[in-house]
């Protein structure tokens, strides 16, 4: 069976007036996204390419792992620090 590296990309988005979104890609496309959360949560929430409100899936902006799964594929996961909206540059 050949196993294939995962690329993945995590972006946290805000622009002007818009809503805060979380895009989630990966190479091969259509990697299962699954969310942990520092109390131990997990949550599957898609799968790539992936658009998410922050506020729908992280409210409290807190600590996240995020991790990227697909049947033939070495999986990747993320950690995704605690944040303040206000806080992030928009450059």
């Amino acid at each position: 069976m050949k196993t294939t590296v995962m690329f993945l990309f995590l972006v946290f988005f805000i622009s002007g007036c818009a809503t805060p979104t979380y895009q989630f890609q990966s190479t091969p496309s259509e990697a299962e996204v699954e969310v942990m959360f520092k109390n131990g949560v997990k949550k599957t929430i898609g799968k790539t390419p992936l658009t998410v409100n922050v506020a729908d899936l992280n409210p409290t902006k807190e600590a996240m792992t995020v991790s990227f799964k697909k049947t033939g594929v070495e999986g990747q996961s993320v950690f995704v620090p605690p944040h303040n909206v206000h806080e992030i540059s928009r450059d």
